[in-house]
């Protein structure tokens, strides 16, 4: 394996995806007893062949303890990266060279959003009690100056050809298909998770409501990851749920008076 100067070069081994494709291999073998004639025909000489290229990855090959670990989530980042493009089915080559103003119009729609993103994690700081007073005033000015981008970059939008803004559009839904499952980043779930966002700065409660399979909880879930970077804590209440049962899974303290 090389070294870190030449990590970048196309011989270099992805180990995050290499264990990844060992515990498929593994999980699938222990269901065969790690025997038997599908696993001597299909099995056997990629688990051998994973578990030599997972051994050929040594720590000093990075340099330090601190930089494999850096190397590795790099490594994730880009595995990551190629499972999404493969599971979306998206041939963007093809695209770009049929319809090149299609990334630039890409790139000026996931600035927009990692904008708001941007925004929305300075906000949070603005209402923490732990931010010092010279960041909370910095971020005033930062988000006065992220309000003035994100304005100037959808202006770019409104002015580009509507059929090449749809396109974009669909590639846009179609990735997030393959990155979610079941949630696309449409402009009426883009206003429910920014509704979301303001709630969850403000501290007020959130009720979403309407018919079953509607996308409810899923929408939860991913503007709890979204926005936090964590997954969610679900409580599954009845009519039968007391309080007692909800403070208890979360840990959440009512407020003084028993205000809900």
């Amino acid at each position: 394996m090389e070294r870190i100067p030449n990590q970048n070069s196309e011989d270099t081994k992805n180990f995050h995806e290499i264990s990844e494709e060992r515990k498929e291999l593994r999980k699938a073998t222990a269901e065969l007893n790690g025997r038997g004639a599908i696993f001597d025909k299909h099995y056997k000489k990629p688990l051998a062949e994973a578990n030599k290229q997972a051994g050929e990855f040594k720590v000093v090959d990075f340099g330090s303890l601190k930089g494999a670990k850096e190397a590795l989530k790099k490594q994730k980042a880009e595995n990551e990266e190629e499972v999404l493009a493969d599971r979306a089915n998206i041939d963007y080559e093809q695209i770009l060279k049929v319809t090149p103003e299609v990334g630039e119009v890409q790139g000026i729609m996931e600035n927009v959003a990692d904008l708001k993103d941007f925004r929305m994690r300075r906000m949070f700081e603005l209402l923490s009690p732990k931010t010092s007073v010279s960041v909370k005033e910095r971020n005033k000015l930062v988000l006065k100056t992220v309000k003035e981008e994100i304005k100037a970059e959808e202006e770019k939008l409104s002015k580009t050809d509507p059929l090449i803004l749809r396109q974009a559009e669909l590639i846009e839904y179609k990735e997030n298909l393959a990155k979610s499952g079941h949630i696309c980043i449409t402009p009426n779930v883009e206003r429910d998770l920014e509704a979301i966002g303001d709630r969850m700065l403000t501290g007020k409660p959130m009720f979403l409501h309407g018919p079953t399979g509607t996308g409810k909880t899923s929408l939860a879930r991913f503007a709890t990851t979204h926005f936090t970077g964590k997954d969610s804590e679900m409580v599954f209440c009845n009519p039968q749920t007391k309080e007692s049962n909800v403070w208890g899974k979360t840990g959440i303290k009512p407020a003084k008076g028993g205000a809900i």
